[in-house]
């Protein structure tokens, strides 16, 4: 019960330093305080849900599973038309990495990058 509550109890305190971090980095390219905040808090509320709904690692994502995601999203057709766009959010990754998912046809990438 220790390493629950120590794991529970303590997580959201970086969740906090994690969203505070990113809303300083939003303000410091223009973004308002609040808006900053919100899109933060947003984003790692999308992170945290591909954990629990989808079973994606945290941490490990090769390229080559994010391009057969994508290549499984454009296949789909329901009665009103395909997918058009898959926006990706990525963390830094290599030139060729980009190029190959350029080439998969996504929509638009989102780099994140790490601080330490």
């Amino acid at each position: 019960m220790d390493a629950v509550t120590g794991l529970s109890g303590s997580g959201p305190a970086y969740g906090f330093v994690m969203i505070d971090a990113l809303a300083d980095a939003g303000v410091r390219v223009g973004l308002g305080r609040s808006d900053a905040i919100l899109l933060a808090a947003q984003t790692l509320y999308g992170a945290a849900k591909m954990v629990l709904e989808t079973g994606e690692h945290p941490t490990m994502s090769p390229i080559e599973y994010v391009l057969e995601s994508i290549d499984t999203i454009y296949s789909i057709h329901h009665r009103n038309g395909a997918i058009r766009r898959v926006n990706v959010n990525i963390a830094a990754t290599t030139v060729e990495n980009y190029r190959l998912l350029r080439d998969a046809g996504i929509g638009t990438y989102i780099l994140f990058q790490e601080t330490y």
